[in-house]
């Protein structure tokens, strides 16, 4: 420490051309005038090192003492030095040399007295105690303050309850002067929102404290860790807070405090739940609906049915808290949709609202007595706007088939794996991903240790988010995670991670591509004996918006789906049902979702009499380019699985795209047609295709280009019916003759 650091120097000196000779004396003194040990008699010669040596002998301070001789520039005499003795720890005692020079010669030799030329610079002066919240600060507190003192003042100058405050000396002489430390146990603290055992952090004042580094601080042993407290408000697209309501609040109470807004008029709440996490944190959260709000206007509150102001997409609610307890805080879960606003990025577990608009319905009427009536109406289970939902549709007896070309399909999420290569034999390594990173993970982590170091809670954590989720999983014929760590074998083992994220709501990837989420980064700077290294599995097709933020690049949200329904009488009587039992998407016809596919343009159900056989045949025109795609499933052992997938390609040579093949369709359990009105800059072309009985299910039989006078845009295939042996073929851009009617004009003359 250089504070404990002092220097004293002395020098000999004589008539100018005489050499001096002899031996000088040289006493140490402590300041209680005890001098220590008898007096050191030194040669007039001796060097820098010869007084090191016996001074820490003679003085027993082995180690604590540096020395320096150099000429006597100020003497004109020959062997005249100057010596400087630093004493490098001088709280063990503090003395002066003096010094004797009667045994010098020639005569008239003197040496001088030892002066200081580096005094001690320890602790003194005052600090100040301040408690951030409220800003008060505390009277001056002398660096040597007793216990008692610094409680008294804590409680007095800033009006925080105290326990008990203990005080050392942190050197190990005893003495202020080098350092001293005061715990504080503190007993509540009285806020503007209540009492609270989670006393504020205090800061320290020290600009009035001196001494060699002088400094002052404070650090938190341990928080007090209160039990949640105070209350909290709401408010709602702008509008005035409710009243503060407990921060246990049952369900009636958060109603009552949303419906007593201006911009809310009816919600439905969950009850309370209890809420912690793997950070021991605890809490209290209520789900809400919001079934009817209200816009603000010009001339003040108005219905905002559905929320179509803001295409029933609401904005989160506002809190105000005055919540007390251990790191208390809060967060709403909602979605935004894009831009900055995204707290898809911030990766919540939310619901978007939507106000329905396009998503479409299916009406099923039954002729009864001469009478077509409506039996059901039929929206889908998972209707958004924009789906479109029957756009297309195929009935056979007790079976409806139901295209939603427009629906949106969240893809295959984002799948990383980590791979440990070399034997480590110490060290951690880091996962970093979007600024955040997980603490440090040992070279033998097992995959529990792993994520439980790579996973922090939202809203106060330096560790990656853990929500809505993200799944770590080994190889079943690798590494299981358990019985070994994960870099202290010879062979190299491996984790991958899967992001269920995002999974609806906004732009989150820093290409602004929605789902192919980039790579996490490894920091193993720390591991010794192995790298750890980062490759992608699968890239992620999740498209929260089904565009990119400049609307350029298709990501695969609007793809497309069918939904396949059955008719259900469950007694003679009773009223029948229309029920879902399953939806295909893309990903049913392994095919990556892609935007714009559209998916369900076109569907037919083809079943034999007795339903034994079975199948759905969908249409995709909007498929890689619009170049078009028709899948075929078929039920075996319970379930509708893929059977074929038909494109154009036995024909297309020329890899042409934009025909639209699928967009009509029509088949039975032995021959499919499908529409391709894109084909050759829209003229048109229809395409057959037939059972097989050996390999590919289904072969191409026929590419029917229709009349020879077709021109662009006739769009020969729109639409397509199969009766038997009879094909049906629409052409509705077609130009047909000119008709011209007129009445015949008489003439008659007079």
């Amino acid at each position: 420490d250089e504070g404990v650091i002092s220097s004293q120097e002395f020098s000999t000196c004589a008539n100018s051309g005489e050499t001096i000779s002899g031996q000088f004396q040289l006493k140490y003194i402590i300041k209680s005038g005890y001098v220590f040990g008898s007096p050191i008699i030194l040669d007039a010669s001796v060097t820098a090192e010869q007084l090191r040596t016996i001074l820490e002998t003679e003085l027993n301070m082995m180690g604590f003492i540096r020395t320096t001789r150099s000429g006597n520039t100020q003497c004109q005499s020959k062997n005249s030095w100057t010596w400087s003795v630093t004493f490098t720890d001088s709280s063990r005692v503090v003395g002066n040399l003096k010094t004797n020079g009667d045994s010098l010669h020639p005569d008239g030799a003197t040496i001088s007295h030892a002066v200081s030329i580096r005094e001690l610079d320890l602790l003194r002066g005052s600090f100040a105690i301040i408690n951030p919240v409220d800003g008060r600060s505390s009277r001056e507190i002398s660096y040597n303050a007793s216990a008692s003192l610094v409680k008294d003042v804590i409680e007095t100058d800033l009006s925080i309850g105290v326990k008990s405050v203990q005080v050392e000396n942190l050197h190990f002489n005893s003495h202020p002067e080098f350092g001293r430390r005061w715990t504080i146990k503190f007993s509540s603290y009285t806020g503007d929102w209540g009492r609270d055992v989670n006393v504020p952090n205090l800061q320290v004042d020290g600009s009035q404290l001196f001494g060699k580094d002088a400094i002052v601080w404070s650090h938190v042993g341990f928080e007090g860790r209160g039990s949640l407290g105070g209350t909290f408000a709401v408010s709602f697209r702008g509008c005035e807070n409710s009243k503060f309501i407990s921060h246990d609040s049952p369900r009636d109470d958060i109603v009552d405090a949303l419906v007593s807004l201006e911009s809310i008029n009816k919600v439905t709440v969950s009850e309370r739940r209890v809420v912690s996490n793997e950070a021991g944190r605890n809490g209290f959260s209520w789900s809400i609906t919001f079934e009817s709000v209200n816009r603000k206007t010009d001339y003040g509150w108005i219905i905002d049915p559905a929320g179509t102001s803001t295409s029933g997409n609401l904005e989160p609610l506002e809190i105000t808290s005055h919540l007390t307890g251990w790191e208390s805080g809060y967060f709403v879960e909602s979605e935004n949709g894009k831009g900055e606003g995204d707290i898809q990025a911030q990766w919540m577990t939310k619901k978007m609202g939507n106000d329905g608009s396009d998503s479409g319905a299916v009406y099923v009427y039954i002729n009864s007595e001469e009478i077509w009536q409506k039996e059901e109406t039929i929206v889908a289970s998972d209707f958004k706007s924009h789906d479109h939902f029957g756009a297309s549709v195929s009935i056979n007896a007790n079976y409806l088939l139901v295209g939603a070309p427009s629906k949106q399909v969240n893809g295959i999420p984002e799948q990383q794996v980590l791979t440990c290569a070399g034997e480590a034999t110490d060290g951690t390594f880091q996962i970093l991903f979007r600024g955040f990173r997980s603490s440090s993970i040992a070279f033998d982590a097992t995959l529990p240790e792993i994520q439980l170091a790579v996973l922090g809670t939202y809203g106060d954590t330096n560790n990656i988010h853990a929500t809505p989720m993200l799944v770590f999983a080994t190889d079943p014929n690798g590494w299981d995670g358990t019985s070994s760590g994960f870099c202290d074998g010879v062979n190299d083992k491996s984790f991958s991670i899967t992001f269920l994220t995002p999974d609806g709501g906004g732009i989150s990837t820093f290409d602004e591509r929605s789902g192919d989420i980039e790579a996490v980064s490894i920091d193993s700077t720390a591991l010794i004996g192995a790298t750890v290294h980062v490759t992608e599995l699968s890239a992620g097709t999740s498209a929260p918006m089904g565009k990119d933020l400049k609307n350029s690049c298709p990501t695969g949200k609007q793809s497309g789906s069918a939904y396949l329904y059955q008719r259900v009488e469950s007694c003679p009587h009773c009223i029948p049902t229309w029920t879902q039992i399953t939806k295909f998407t893309p990903l049913d016809g392994l095919d990556i979702p892609m935007d714009a596919a559209d998916f369900g343009r076109s569907v037919r159900f083809a079943s034999d009499d007795d339903h034994a056989r079975r199948i759905v045949v969908v249409g995709s025109p909007g498929f890689n380019q619009e170049s078009g795609k028709v899948y075929i499933f078929h039920f075996v052992q319970g379930l509708w699985v893929l059977l074929d997938s038909l494109t154009d390609q036995d024909w297309n040579n020329d890899k042409m795209v934009g025909n639209r093949f699928g967009a009509s369709l029509d088949a039975n359990l032995d021959t499919i047609i499908v529409g391709s009105p894109g084909y050759s800059d829209n003229r048109g072309a229809v395409y057959c295709f037939r059972k097989s009985k050996n390999g590919k299910p289904y072969l191409s039989s026929q590419k029917i280009l229709g009349p020879v006078e077709l021109v662009t845009g006739d769009n020969f295939g729109h639409s397509v019916s199969l009766s038997g042996n009879r094909a049906v073929i629409c052409a509705p851009g077609k130009t047909g003759p000119a008709i011209h009617i007129g009445n015949e004009a008489n003439i008659k003359t007079q």
